[in-house]
């Protein structure tokens, strides 16, 4: 695998200059990193520890603020608490079956915890990334990263998975299948992207259009489906060891415009 300097899903993805990074990534050599981090993922299994965490109940022993740095982690237990199948217009769904699930093997290995993992009616494994705060410190197309190593490391181990979601009476018969990838984020978070400050509008440029076409080359090439969802409602308490939504939030595709485009870039 490349190092992380040189690698499309370890590297920065920050606003200056967005729109042209991510119309320069060469979506063969993608293909081939994630083919590599799925190849090198560390197994768990093979070290006797185990992906769905047993006595995971949604409390914590520290108390919820927003001074925390842990929202995301919270927004996660919050929305897992809720048991609730989450639709899509299509009529299929997905339920979230853990938050905060591990990765590493070792101490050593770099990977670190998915925010939520779900299951699609059909026994696709659903990989979370949730993104909440600060904008300037994340973006899409880097949460769109972030959400395919941990997709590697997941389908990598999928008939462990799979078999730890048997036991809790999942459906697992398309678990074996590359993961759905997801990045979820409050409509605020997605505000300041999609509708951001001139200054951010200006370094950034257009990049809503490239990320579409990037998210759909993903699948074609990488054969990783990934969607960007946004959350409205459902304010979530603060001040609580057991992080909960106060009302039902609704969970929606974010729509960015593409239009036909020439082959600016080329593809590999």
């Amino acid at each position: 695998m490349p190092g992380r300097e040189a690698s499309m899903l370890w590297r920065r993805w920050g606003a200056r200059g967005l729109a042209k990074a991510i119309e320069a990534v060469d979506r063969e050599a993608l293909a081939a990193e994630y083919a590599a981090a799925r190849a090198a993922a560390p197994r768990r299994h093979s070290r006797g520890l185990r992906y769905l965490v047993e006595g995971h109940d949604g409390r914590h022993t520290t108390e919820t603020s927003r001074c925390s740095g842990r929202l995301e982690e919270h927004l996660a237990v919050a929305l897992w608490r809720t048991g609730r199948r989450w639709g899509r217009a299509d009529g299929s769904g997905w339920r979230w079956v853990d938050y905060q699930v591990p990765l590493k093997a070792r101490r050593r290995d770099r990977h670190g915890k998915v925010d939520l993992v779900g299951v699609e009616d059909g026994g696709r494994l659903v990989v979370t990334e949730m993104k909440v705060g600060a904008v300037r410190r994340d973006s899409p197309p880097g949460a769109v990263m972030q959400g395919l190593r941990y997709a590697a490391v997941v389908e990598a181990n999928a008939e462990a998975i799979g078999q730890e979601l048997a036991e809790r009476g999942f459906q697992t018969a398309g678990c074996y299948s590359a993961p759905l990838v997801q990045v979820l984020a409050p409509k605020e978070w997605w505000g300041a992207w999609l509708q951001p400050e001139p200054a951010v509008r200006r370094v950034a440029g257009p990049w809503e259009e490239a990320l579409a076409e990037l998210l759909r080359d993903v699948g074609e090439s990488v054969g990783v489906e990934a969607e960007l969802l946004v959350m409205e409602g459902g304010r979530l308490e603060e001040d609580t060891r057991e992080p909960r939504l106060r009302g039902t939030p609704t969970i929606e595709a974010v729509a960015l415009e593409i239009t036909p485009t020439t082959n600016k870039r080329g593809k590999g």
